[in-house]
């Protein structure tokens, strides 16, 4: 991958060069000197941003999709559930990454339905689940209340 790749799969991923630079906890200037083919970027920074792209748009892709098929009209609400970092169970920088992917939804769907991103409370979320079987659909239910 070579700079303008690397600036293109970036700005593909709506990511600052300081935003990567934090992701990444590496410097601005040492994003700026990729980019600009100052510095060689290393194999695991262009697989990994690579596969951010692919992995964010694939998912953009499949609810998109999903979203289609429903057959919504502008009228309906959709509600994203986006995990703060307290409660996010996989890996930080895939934690950072999927609010950037609600917002990209939001932000594409926009037009055609309501979107709203709700930041999911573990605690008040087990208090409301009680006995309620935890599955998509109950968590859908809860972001709808909030």
């Amino acid at each position: 991958m070579n700079g303008i790749e690397f600036k293109i799969a970036r700005e593909g991923l709506h990511l600052t060069q300081q935003e990567l630079a934090d992701l990444w906890a590496v410097s601005l200037r040492t994003v700026q000197r990729w980019e600009k083919g100052k510095f060689t970027i290393p194999n695991d920074r262009a697989e990994q941003l690579t596969m951010y792209y692919v992995d964010i748009y694939k998912a953009f892709g499949n609810f998109c999709g999903f979203i289609e098929k429903q057959k919504l009209s502008k009228t309906d609400e959709v509600y994203l559930l986006a995990y703060n970092a307290d409660n996010y169970d996989g890996d930080f920088e895939h934690f950072k990454l999927h609010f950037k992917l609600l917002e990209e939804c939001k932000f594409h769907l926009q037009d055609k339905v309501k979107v709203k991103i709700v930041e999911m409370d573990e605690p008040a979320y087990c208090e409301w689940l009680g006995t309620r079987e935890d599955t998509q659909q109950t968590r859908a239910i809860w972001a709808s209340l909030q």
